[in-house]
């Protein structure tokens, strides 16, 4: 049994190493969920086990905001749950990053008639100057993520990240992925993460959209 791509070569999932990989802006490499055994034929398999009555499956709205054309990025509401004046996106609350909170969301795309818990690819875009709910949109539109989960039977979940409260930067710097254990060079005790973030997404789509706790995958 042949893997699809981009379940191949994967460790052990761990949400450090997601933050790890993410924080390389410009580098794109994948890390993936634990692997899973299909214990009838002794496969180690990453494969989704969600289903389309098609091949490929329909493809499903995209993750939009009405801010996406006129501005570098937008806070999240802090409330829990599906953004209104927004498409596919989601807000995970107030997340604490050992600094200081604030209200972080996340965007995805998920085919129309994909059917069961989905294999689920988190992806993490780099500096590109977005933040906040701008972040997903812009992502979905420079990958081609959608096509691979239209024909696998994914789910694509887009991060965001941090809204600083006035703009995308920090200092004259875009805004980054920041984990104090990763950082180069070491910001020093006390910086902020972004791990609790990643790890609010990652409950919120289990349980919000069935996305299979087995099989979550991450590039960026």
């Amino acid at each position: 049994m042949e893997l699809p791509y981009y379940a191949r070569r994967v460790p052990r999932f761990a949400l450090l190493v997601i933050l790890a990989l993410s924080i390389s802006a410009g580098v794109s490499r994948a890390v993936a969920a634990e692997e899973t055994t299909n214990t009838a034929s002794n496969i180690l398999t990453g494969a989704s086990l969600a289903t389309c009555d098609t091949n490929p499956c329909k493809p499903g709205l995209i993750p939009e905001s009405h801010r996406t054309r006129d501005s570098r990025g937008t806070q999240p509401p802090c409330e829990l749950g599906p953004i209104s004046s927004t498409v596919n996106e989601v807000s995970v609350g107030s997340i604490d990053d050992g600094v200081q909170s604030s209200c972080r969301a996340y965007g995805f795309y998920r085919p129309e008639n994909l059917s069961g818990s989905p294999a689920t690819m988190l992806v993490a875009p780099g500096t590109n100057g977005a933040c906040g709910t701008v972040d997903p949109p812009q992502t979905y539109h420079s990958n081609h993520w959608h096509r691979v989960a239209n024909r696998d039977r994914l789910l694509i979940v887009y991060l965001a990240k941090a809204f600083n409260g006035s703009s995308c930067t920090t200092g004259s710097q875009p805004v980054g992925w920041r984990d104090a254990n990763f950082e180069v060079p070491d910001p020093g005790a006390g910086a902020a993460s972004d791990e609790p973030y990643v790890a609010a997404v990652v409950r919120d789509v289990e349980s919000r959209l069935h996305a299979d706790p087995q099989r979550i995958f991450s590039t960026g």
